[in-house]
């Protein structure tokens, strides 16, 4: 997908409630407000691939669409 076009559909996505719900959870699953440490090294190896995807996304985010990202953090705390 090209570079711009990701950055106009997150806007969109981020833009609707539901866009922001599934952003959230993206990120929660991605485990980007957590430690990704292991004894295990396979099983840390899979926690950092995917933290890492999770920080892509977070980055897209936040560029893209930094006042959304800030209602979502709120609507996820408020619940």
């Amino acid at each position: 997908m090209e570079k711009q076009q990701m950055e106009s559909d997150i806007g969109l996505l981020m833009r609707q409630p539901y866009g922001r719900r599934v952003v959230w959870q993206m990120l929660e699953q991605a485990g980007v407000w957590r430690s990704s440490f292991n004894t295990e090294p396979l099983a840390m190896a899979f926690a950092e691939g995917r933290r890492n995807f999770g920080l892509w996304l977070l980055d897209l985010v936040v560029r893209e669409c930094a006042d959304e990202y800030e209602l979502m953090m709120r609507e996820a705390r408020d619940g």
